[in-house]
């Protein structure tokens, strides 16, 4: 009775372990892509109330594994690393990746204050002028500064995966 009880534990702890390591596995094909988007126009706007920005994440999926992102924390840093705008809400609903897929889209709002983008152009005064990145803005829609991301993403069983991006804004 007692070896067959040794046999079941170990059998059920082989499957369960093996299951768990899949799911790590699994997030050596989980990758994601970041873009962002002012959406803010009026440039007087953010002169004065400072600059709203949309964080698009699309999270590829390349296992046979459906996995599910529980948590997802993303700040933005200025290019010397120093805090510009973090993520105002949590993620309220886990999202679904299925398997094999690169459609799973998560969406963030951030608000940057004027004291942080007072920082940014003191920090940047050093490579560039303000009339750059205004003319930028103009002609092409971004203001062709590069920003870090910093953060995580927390999938299926607890496995965290850790960002760290640069984006062109």
């Amino acid at each position: 009775m007692k070896t067959k009880f040794v046999v079941i534990a170990i059998t059920l702890l082989f499957v369960l372990s093996s299951l768990g390591f899949a799911y790590y596995k699994a997030t050596d094909w989980l990758d994601f892509d970041v873009s962002m988007k002012v959406l803010n126009k009026n440039p007087l706007s953010i002169v004065t109330g400072g600059l709203e920005l949309q964080l698009d994440l699309t999270m590829k999926n390349y296992s046979n594994l459906k996995l599910y992102v529980s948590q997802l924390k993303v700040d933005l840093l200025t290019p010397a690393g120093v805090l510009l705008a973090y993520q105002k809400q949590p993620l309220t609903n886990s999202v679904e990746i299925p398997a094999n897929s690169n459609n799973a889209i998560i969406s963030l709002l951030y608000h940057v204050p004027v004291t942080g983008l007072t920082a940014l152009t003191k920090e940047l005064s050093k490579s560039t002028t303000i009339t750059t990145l205004a003319g930028n803005y103009f002609s092409s829609g971004k203001f062709g500064v590069s920003l870090k991301t910093k953060g995580y993403v927390r999938a299926n069983f607890g496995i965290r995966l850790a960002m760290d991006d640069i984006i062109e804004v």
